[in-house]
Protein backbone atom coordinates (compact mmCIF):
# COMPACT_ATOMS: atom_id res chain seq x y z
CA UNK A 1 0.00 0.00 0.00
CA UNK A 2 1.40 2.97 -1.02
CA UNK A 3 1.17 6.07 1.40
CA UNK A 4 -1.56 8.06 -0.89
CA UNK A 5 -3.19 5.01 -0.32
CA UNK A 6 -3.00 4.40 2.96
CA UNK A 7 -4.46 8.17 3.92
CA UNK A 8 -7.14 8.24 2.04
CA UNK A 9 -7.52 4.60 3.80
CA UNK A 10 -7.57 6.15 7.19
CA UNK A 11 -9.85 8.96 6.19
CA UNK A 12 -12.17 6.40 4.93
CA UNK A 13 -12.36 5.05 8.52
CA UNK A 14 -12.43 7.95 10.59
CA UNK A 15 -14.60 10.20 8.01
CA UNK A 16 -17.90 10.38 10.64
CA UNK A 17 -15.45 11.52 13.56
CA UNK A 18 -13.21 14.24 11.65
CA UNK A 19 -16.62 15.72 10.18
CA UNK A 20 -17.80 15.98 13.52
CA UNK A 21 -14.93 16.83 15.36
CA UNK A 22 -12.36 18.20 13.54
CA UNK A 23 -14.15 19.89 10.69
CA UNK A 24 -15.84 22.89 13.59
CA UNK A 25 -11.98 23.68 14.41
CA UNK A 26 -10.77 24.10 11.05
CA UNK A 27 -13.68 25.76 9.45
CA UNK A 28 -12.69 29.31 10.45
CA UNK A 29 -9.27 29.04 8.46
CA UNK A 30 -10.59 27.78 5.73
CA UNK A 31 -13.21 30.38 5.28
CA UNK A 32 -10.16 33.17 5.63
CA UNK A 33 -8.27 31.75 2.82
CA UNK A 34 -11.47 32.00 0.82
CA UNK A 35 -11.43 35.49 1.26
CA UNK A 36 -8.56 36.55 -0.51
CA UNK A 37 -9.34 34.21 -3.66
CA UNK A 38 -10.49 36.06 -6.59
CA UNK A 39 -13.95 34.18 -6.76
CA UNK A 40 -16.30 36.11 -7.80
CA UNK A 41 -15.76 35.72 -11.49
CA UNK A 42 -14.37 32.60 -11.17
CA UNK A 43 -16.00 29.54 -14.00
CA UNK A 44 -15.04 26.54 -12.54
CA UNK A 45 -13.28 25.88 -8.88
CA UNK A 46 -11.48 23.18 -7.41
CA UNK A 47 -11.61 22.18 -4.05
CA UNK A 48 -8.78 19.73 -3.54
CA UNK A 49 -8.76 17.26 -0.65
CA UNK A 50 -12.11 18.77 0.37
CA UNK A 51 -12.64 15.96 2.40
CA UNK A 52 -16.37 16.02 3.60
CA UNK A 53 -16.95 19.32 1.72
CA UNK A 54 -16.72 21.77 4.87
CA UNK A 55 -15.95 24.73 2.32
CA UNK A 56 -18.04 23.88 -0.37
CA UNK A 57 -21.15 25.40 0.26
CA UNK A 58 -19.10 28.84 0.79
CA UNK A 59 -17.19 28.72 -2.39
CA UNK A 60 -20.79 28.60 -4.08
CA UNK A 61 -21.76 31.90 -2.79
CA UNK A 62 -18.38 33.42 -2.80
CA UNK A 63 -18.13 32.13 -7.20
CA UNK A 64 -22.00 31.78 -7.56
CA UNK A 65 -21.59 31.87 -11.12
CA UNK A 66 -18.59 28.82 -10.75
CA UNK A 67 -19.23 25.36 -10.84
CA UNK A 68 -17.48 23.98 -8.09
CA UNK A 69 -15.97 20.46 -8.31
CA UNK A 70 -14.79 18.61 -4.77
CA UNK A 71 -12.13 16.50 -5.05
CA UNK A 72 -10.67 14.03 -2.63
CA UNK A 73 -8.46 10.40 -2.54
CA UNK A 74 -11.11 9.31 0.45
CA UNK A 75 -14.07 7.63 -0.91
CA UNK A 76 -15.58 7.83 2.78
CA UNK A 77 -14.72 11.47 3.02
CA UNK A 78 -16.59 12.31 0.06
CA UNK A 79 -19.81 10.04 0.95
CA UNK A 80 -20.66 12.81 3.69
CA UNK A 81 -20.30 15.86 1.45
CA UNK A 82 -23.07 17.83 0.14
CA UNK A 83 -24.62 15.65 -2.75
CA UNK A 84 -25.68 19.00 -5.05
CA UNK A 85 -21.87 19.73 -6.28
CA UNK A 86 -19.44 17.64 -8.23
CA UNK A 87 -17.45 14.62 -6.27
CA UNK A 88 -14.79 13.35 -7.57
CA UNK A 89 -11.96 10.00 -5.86
CA UNK A 90 -8.93 11.27 -7.37
CA UNK A 91 -5.40 11.72 -5.79
CA UNK A 92 -4.28 15.34 -6.27
CA UNK A 93 -1.20 14.41 -7.81
CA UNK A 94 -3.49 13.30 -11.20
CA UNK A 95 -6.76 15.30 -11.16
CA UNK A 96 -8.84 14.07 -13.18
CA UNK A 97 -9.39 17.61 -15.09
CA UNK A 98 -8.28 19.37 -18.25
CA UNK A 99 -5.45 21.45 -18.83
CA UNK A 100 -6.49 25.28 -17.85
CA UNK A 101 -10.00 24.31 -16.95
CA UNK A 102 -9.71 26.09 -13.59
CA UNK A 103 -9.82 29.32 -12.53
CA UNK A 104 -9.07 28.67 -8.67
CA UNK A 105 -8.27 25.55 -6.86
CA UNK A 106 -8.17 25.71 -2.94
CA UNK A 107 -5.87 23.58 -1.40
CA UNK A 108 -6.65 23.67 2.31
CA UNK A 109 -4.57 21.60 5.33
CA UNK A 110 -4.18 18.83 2.78
CA UNK A 111 -0.53 19.77 1.10
CA UNK A 112 1.46 17.87 4.15
CA UNK A 113 -0.36 14.64 3.75
CA UNK A 114 1.16 14.08 -0.13
CA UNK A 115 4.62 12.53 -0.56
CA UNK A 116 5.47 14.66 -3.40
CA UNK A 117 4.58 18.24 -2.95
CA UNK A 118 6.15 20.19 -5.96
CA UNK A 119 4.29 17.28 -8.02
CA UNK A 120 1.02 17.98 -6.54
CA UNK A 121 1.42 22.09 -6.87
CA UNK A 122 2.56 21.16 -10.80
CA UNK A 123 -0.59 19.04 -11.07
CA UNK A 124 -2.66 22.05 -9.81
CA UNK A 125 -0.63 24.38 -12.10
CA UNK A 126 -1.73 22.05 -14.99
CA UNK A 127 -5.40 21.99 -14.36
CA UNK A 128 -5.47 25.94 -13.90
CA UNK A 129 -5.76 28.83 -16.40
CA UNK A 130 -3.36 31.13 -17.18
CA UNK A 131 -4.37 33.68 -14.54
CA UNK A 132 -5.71 31.40 -12.45
CA UNK A 133 -5.02 31.17 -8.68
CA UNK A 134 -4.36 28.88 -6.02
CA UNK A 135 -5.12 29.51 -2.17
CA UNK A 136 -3.21 26.97 0.37
CA UNK A 137 -3.17 26.62 3.72
CA UNK A 138 -1.26 24.40 6.21
CA UNK A 139 0.07 24.44 9.84
CA UNK A 140 3.49 26.89 11.09
CA UNK A 141 6.34 25.00 13.18
CA UNK A 142 5.86 26.90 16.17
CA UNK A 143 3.06 25.06 18.21
CA UNK A 144 2.32 24.73 21.70
CA UNK A 145 0.08 21.95 22.76
CA UNK A 146 1.10 20.38 26.68
CA UNK A 147 -1.95 18.26 26.74
CA UNK A 148 -0.99 17.10 23.42
CA UNK A 149 2.13 16.44 24.58
CA UNK A 150 0.73 14.77 27.99
CA UNK A 151 -1.16 12.26 24.90
CA UNK A 152 2.48 11.76 23.10
CA UNK A 153 4.24 10.87 26.21
CA UNK A 154 1.51 8.28 27.46
CA UNK A 155 1.70 6.66 23.97
CA UNK A 156 5.02 6.15 23.79
CA UNK A 157 4.90 4.56 27.52
CA UNK A 158 2.79 2.40 26.80
CA UNK A 159 4.73 0.86 23.49
CA UNK A 160 2.70 2.60 20.67
CA UNK A 161 4.64 2.79 17.63
CA UNK A 162 5.53 5.19 15.19
CA UNK A 163 2.60 5.94 12.81
CA UNK A 164 2.79 4.64 9.85
CA UNK A 165 1.69 7.12 7.79
CA UNK A 166 4.12 9.78 6.55
CA UNK A 167 3.68 13.76 6.58
CA UNK A 168 5.45 16.23 4.94
CA UNK A 169 4.43 18.67 7.02
CA UNK A 170 8.27 20.17 7.81
CA UNK A 171 9.09 21.10 4.21
CA UNK A 172 5.50 23.76 4.63
CA UNK A 173 6.29 24.96 8.11
CA UNK A 174 7.35 28.63 7.40
CA UNK A 175 6.49 31.08 5.35
CA UNK A 176 9.69 30.98 3.09
CA UNK A 177 9.81 27.23 2.67
CA UNK A 178 5.86 27.72 1.11
CA UNK A 179 7.74 30.16 -1.50
CA UNK A 180 10.02 28.03 -2.15
CA UNK A 181 7.65 25.25 -2.99
CA UNK A 182 5.43 27.11 -4.78
CA UNK A 183 8.15 28.86 -6.50
CA UNK A 184 9.75 25.01 -7.70
CA UNK A 185 6.30 24.12 -8.74
CA UNK A 186 6.26 27.76 -10.93
CA UNK A 187 3.48 29.57 -9.35
CA UNK A 188 4.52 33.06 -8.58
CA UNK A 189 3.39 33.86 -4.67
CA UNK A 190 0.46 37.02 -4.62
CA UNK A 191 0.23 36.77 -0.78
CA UNK A 192 1.41 35.09 2.04
CA UNK A 193 1.01 35.56 5.97
CA UNK A 194 1.16 33.40 9.27
CA UNK A 195 -2.24 34.08 11.53
CA UNK A 196 -2.23 31.82 15.19
CA UNK A 197 -4.75 29.18 15.69
CA UNK A 198 -5.84 29.32 19.25
CA UNK A 199 -8.23 26.75 20.61
CA UNK A 200 -9.25 26.07 24.31
CA UNK A 201 -9.95 22.03 25.00
CA UNK A 202 -11.38 20.31 27.31
CA UNK A 203 -10.28 16.69 28.85
CA UNK A 204 -13.13 15.85 27.22
CA UNK A 205 -12.41 16.67 23.51
CA UNK A 206 -8.59 16.16 23.60
CA UNK A 207 -9.68 12.07 24.20
CA UNK A 208 -12.37 12.56 22.02
CA UNK A 209 -9.71 13.67 19.48
CA UNK A 210 -6.68 12.20 20.10
CA UNK A 211 -8.60 8.61 20.02
CA UNK A 212 -10.42 9.25 16.63
CA UNK A 213 -8.44 10.59 14.42
CA UNK A 214 -4.73 11.95 12.92
CA UNK A 215 -1.55 10.05 14.13
CA UNK A 216 -2.36 9.56 18.14
CA UNK A 217 -5.23 7.77 16.57
CA UNK A 218 -3.56 5.18 14.82
CA UNK A 219 -1.05 5.11 17.04
CA UNK A 220 -3.44 3.95 19.96
CA UNK A 221 -5.08 1.62 17.77
CA UNK A 222 -2.30 -0.17 17.04
CA UNK A 223 -1.95 -1.32 20.92
CA UNK A 224 -4.08 -4.67 22.40
CA UNK A 225 -7.14 -3.80 24.02
CA UNK A 226 -6.05 -3.74 27.35
CA UNK A 227 -3.19 -1.68 26.97
CA UNK A 228 -5.07 0.90 24.94
CA UNK A 229 -7.52 0.85 28.05
CA UNK A 230 -4.94 1.28 30.50
CA UNK A 231 -3.14 4.32 28.06
CA UNK A 232 -6.13 6.19 27.39
CA UNK A 233 -6.98 6.11 31.69
CA UNK A 234 -3.79 7.48 32.28
CA UNK A 235 -4.10 10.01 29.94
CA UNK A 236 -7.19 11.21 30.55
CA UNK A 237 -6.48 11.19 34.06
CA UNK A 238 -3.43 13.14 33.68
CA UNK A 239 -5.29 15.69 31.22
CA UNK A 240 -7.99 16.64 34.30
CA UNK A 241 -5.46 17.81 36.13
CA UNK A 242 -4.48 20.36 33.53
CA UNK A 243 -5.57 24.29 33.96
CA UNK A 244 -6.77 26.19 30.74
CA UNK A 245 -3.34 27.54 29.29
CA UNK A 246 -2.09 23.42 29.25
CA UNK A 247 -5.61 22.81 27.67
CA UNK A 248 -5.09 25.60 24.40
CA UNK A 249 -3.53 24.23 21.36
CA UNK A 250 -1.80 27.21 20.32
CA UNK A 251 -0.78 27.09 16.69
CA UNK A 252 0.17 29.29 13.80
CA UNK A 253 -1.29 28.76 10.22
CA UNK A 254 -0.06 30.21 7.10
CA UNK A 255 -2.17 31.29 3.81
CA UNK A 256 -0.71 31.33 0.79
CA UNK A 257 -2.26 32.50 -2.62
CA UNK A 258 0.01 32.35 -5.92
CA UNK A 259 -0.22 32.70 -10.04
CA UNK A 260 1.24 30.49 -12.66
CA UNK A 261 4.23 32.20 -13.84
Amino acid sequence: MTNAERIASYYTATATAYRDLWVPLLRPAGLRLLEELPLGEARQVVDVGTGVGTLLPHLRKAAPRAVIIGVDPAAGMLALAPRDFPLVVADVTNLPLIAGACDVAVLAFMLFHVSDPVAALREVRRVLAADGAIGLTTWGSAGSFPAEDIWNEELDAHGAPPDPAQSTYAVMDTPEKVTGLLASAGFRTLSLHLEPWRQIMTPDQVVALRTSIGAPARRLAALDPEIREVCVSRARERLLGLDEAALTDRDDVIYATATPN
